[in-house]
């Protein structure tokens, strides 16, 4: 069938129409927007009054109609169109839209059970109520619409049965829900799912059936639905932006006091010592946060002291480098308020930096920016640098100490202490020096000759020890020398004593005292010629006669010791120089000290002359013997002494 241009005409003014009326209203909404509107913040805390959305979406005719689509139906295709909200309310809005769709129309002639497709197309204008779930101001807004409509239907214009269609226009209901997800201020995106009810269209085709084989379309008490999905692009115009509006916080610029250089180091300490001394450099009043490092030949070493080596003499030199960081603090007053802005004004490329505040460490950058309640803030500004200095010390060489010692007296009696005194100096570098002694006999600065040991058993002969004694000079770096001397120490023979006894009113020398006298005393006499043998005779108080008994016992006691060679007699003597004897007749004086000599069962006498121990008056029935080696004192009390005399034989 041909097309009608009226229907062609209507359509297109209809359709343009629409368009014009859509357009213009976004326009009108976008030029307010940019005429009046502020400039739209970063946030999407705010809402647009209007929304402008474009869309393109699917259509399904006859959704849900059952047998009121068996005689025609339209078919699904896809529409297009633009939406226009008003957000007038939080949560109420108004739209308008114009939606264009090409659904074709099949119709069924009568008799048959296969369609005849035509080209169709339709346009529906609608204002509706909107309900949105969330405020106006939400990024995602969940929504529910209802209102009304009016669609126009134009069919192609191809004859129908000799009949030309004609373009006819239902009102209509218009709901559905969808979502708008408003991405920035300006843009959006928004999904819908919308249904259509409306009248069905005559377009001047055949409302009841005629031959076999016609066409026609009852609308009488029947509709047409529809359900569409689209998705649109929503240009969001008058934004109006509801972020609160917050007085920007102060900027406080901050002068800072510029730190101090690390300072040139000051070198204490000795500098002429004497080697292996130790020298103790140090930093004086050091830097805090500096770091010293020190240099002397080979050594180095770290820290605010130095003690390099004094091991070899000469002249020394040392190098400390003082290297670290300086830092200056700047209070700044407060309070602030939250959000404000302190920065350093003065600020180098050189510092570094350590905000604190309220005793808290902030910011390390050349500002801070303040929290709530800000009112303690400081500013430590650390820079670094070093500094060298130089200084120079010498070292004395050690000298060994000298010592000079002798023992003096270098030869004392047994018995005798004697005190050391060595001599002993050093240098500037060594004093003090101390001297030890060591040695036989040695106690601190004391020689003690009753250390040593002698043969205490036989005192007969002189006795000598010699004994070295070293003296060691220490200096305070322990260096020594050392010097020996002798000391000789000598032990004189003595005097021994012993009482050969004699019977009452006796005079004969026994065989016990005989075997004395010549198995003992002469032997040792003999080997002792300038030995002395002193006899001195006793007698018993009762012993009255004869009146010189105790005269006839020394004599007889000194025969036996001198009477042997040259003289008569029958007796056994022996031959001592009379010079070597010595006699003494004290009667009946017992004073001396007694050590009488008895006899044993080895001896045999004559009857009459064994003198038994325990007897009466025995140990006054004496005559002292008296054996003194040369050197030896004579005892004292043995003064009167006579050199013995010629006997005419030696006794029996």
């Amino acid at each position: 069938m041909n097309r009608n241009p009226e229907i062609r005409v209507s359509r297109m003014a209809t359709l343009a129409a629409a368009t014009l009326a859509s357009l213009a209203l976004a326009g009108t909404a976008l030029a307010q927007d940019k005429k009046d509107a502020p400039k739209p913040a970063a946030s999407t805390e705010g809402y647009s009054l209007y929304d402008i959305s474009p869309f393109a979406g699917w259509n399904w005719f006859q959704f849900g109609q059952g047998k009121n689509a068996s005689i025609h139906r339209f078919s699904n295709s896809f529409d297009f169109g633009v939406r226009v909200n008003e957000n007038l309310h939080k949560y109420i809005s108004l739209e308008e839209g114009f939606q264009e769709g090409f659904n074709g129309l099949r119709l069924q002639p009568l008799g048959s059970n296969q369609y005849s497709s035509f080209k169709n197309s339709n346009s529906l204008v609608y204002g509706a109520g909107v309900w949105n779930f969330t405020p106006r101001g939400s990024k995602y807004r969940p929504f529910i619409l209802a209102g009304p409509g009016y669609i126009w239907y134009r069919p192609a214009n191809t004859p129908i049965n000799g009949i030309a269609p004609k373009t006819d226009g239902r009102t209509a209901l218009v709901y559905g829900v969808g979502l708008i997800v408003n991405s920035t201020p300006k843009w959006g995106v928004r999904f819908d799912l919308r249904g259509m009810r409306s009248g069905t269209p005559s377009m001047n085709i055949a409302l009841q059936p005629g031959a076999a084989g016609s066409y026609y379309l009852p609308n009488h008490e029947n509709h047409e639905s529809s359900l569409g999905a689209s998705v649109g692009l929503v240009i969001r115009a008058k934004y109006i932006d509801t972020t609160p509006k917050v007085e920007p916080p102060p900027v406080v610029p901050v002068t800072v006091t510029a730190p101090g250089a690390v300072a040139k180091p000051v070198i204490t300490g000795t500098k002429n010592v004497c080697a292996s001394t130790d020298l103790r450099l140090a930093v004086a009043s050091p830097q805090s946060g500096v770091t010293y490092a020190w240099k002397a030949g080979s050594q180095s070493a770290t820290g605010t002291g130095f003690s390099p080596s004094t091991t070899d003499a000469g002249s020394k030199s040392v190098t400390v480098t003082a290297t670290g960081d300086t830092s200056a603090t700047t209070q700044v007053n407060g309070p602030f308020r939250k959000g404000t802005r302190v920065y350093v004004s003065n600020t180098n490329s050189a510092y570094k930096y350590q905000w604190t505040v309220n005793g808290q460490p902030g910011s390390t950058t050349s500002e801070q920016l303040l929290p709530e309640g800000a009112s303690t803030v400081s500013v430590t500004v650390t820079t670094s640098g070093s500094a060298t200095s130089d200084a120079s010390f010498s070292v004395d060489a050690l000298t060994k100490p000298t010592i000079q010692f002798s023992v003096s007296p270098s030869t004392v009696a047994y018995g005798a202490t004697v005190p050391l005194a060595a001599r002993a100096t050093g240098s500037a570098c060594t004093d003090p020096v101390t001297i030890r002694y060591s040695g036989q006999g040695v106690s601190g600065s004391t020689f003690d000759s009753k250390a040593l040991t002698f043969d205490m058993s036989n005192r007969l002969k002189l006795q000598s020890k010699t004994v070295p004694i070293t003296a060691t000079a220490t200096d305070s770096k322990n260096q020594t020398a050392t010097a020996t001397s002798n000391v000789t120490v000598t032990l004189q023979p003595v005097a021994t004593h012993q009482d050969i006894l004699f019977p009452a009113r006796g005079s004969r020398i026994n065989n016990v005292a005989k075997r004395y006298l010549l198995e003992q005393i002469a032997p040792q006499a003999k080997a002792d010629p300038q030995a002395k043998v002193i006899l001195v005779g006793h007698k018993e108080a009762s012993e009255k006669l004869p009146k010189n008994l105790d005269e006839v016992r020394t004599s007889n006691a000194a025969a036996v010791l001198t009477a042997g060679a040259g003289t008569a007699g029958k007796g056994v003597c022996a031959n001592l120089d009379l010079s070597q004897v010595q006699i003494k007749s004290v009667g009946t004086d017992q004073a001396a000290e007694k050590k009488p000599l008895f006899g044993d069962a080895s001896v045999k006498e004559l009857a009459g002359q064994a003198v038994k121990q325990g007897t009466k008056g025995a140990e006054d029935r004496r005559v002292e013997v008296w054996f003194v080696p040369s050197g030896a004192e004579v005892p004292a009390g043995l003064n009167g002494l006579k050199t013995a005399v010629a006997s005419k034989g030696c006794p029996k």
